[in-house]
């Protein structure tokens, strides 16, 4: 009978733990992921569906921060922002990626404070705002 070298031992030890780990650390899906804060390499972060298809953005910039919700086609449905005058804006969209529905607080043309209803093709149906002049 031969004696088993000690060294060989180590060595087929090591390696049979070193593939045990590499066969664990291929999986790339995750059931639930906890963290207290996500720092963004880039400006804005996206989150992909199964399809590959971005299903959420988050676009910090410089005065506020836009957060937009897309269809499983990937056309915009929501979109929900703060402006760099401390308001807020949400716009909603029809399924023909048309602009529908905006109410905000972000200032346009000196107006802060808006409800704006367009008609299926995006035109203007009814608005109503708030002048800054008036506070």
């Amino acid at each position: 009978m031969k004696k088993l070298d000690p060294r060989s031992v180590i060595i087929g030890l090591l390696l049979g733990i070193i593939s045990v780990m590499s066969i664990g650390a291929t999986s790339t899906t995750f059931d639930t992921i906890t963290v207290g804060d996500i720092r963004m390499k880039n400006s804005e972060l996206n989150i992909i569906n199964r399809k590959g298809i971005r299903a959420v953005n988050i676009d910090p910039y410089s005065e506020g921060t836009f957060v937009s919700i897309y269809k499983k086609n990937g056309k915009p449905d929501v979109v929900l922002g703060s402006c760099g005058n401390g308001s807020g804006t949400a716009v909603f969209y029809n399924s023909r990626q048309k602009e529908i529905v905006s109410i905000g607080g972000c200032e346009v043309n000196k107006q802060e404070g808006s409800v704006i209803l367009n008609k299926p093709d995006g035109s203007i149906g009814w608005f109503a705002t708030a002048s800054i002049s008036n506070y």
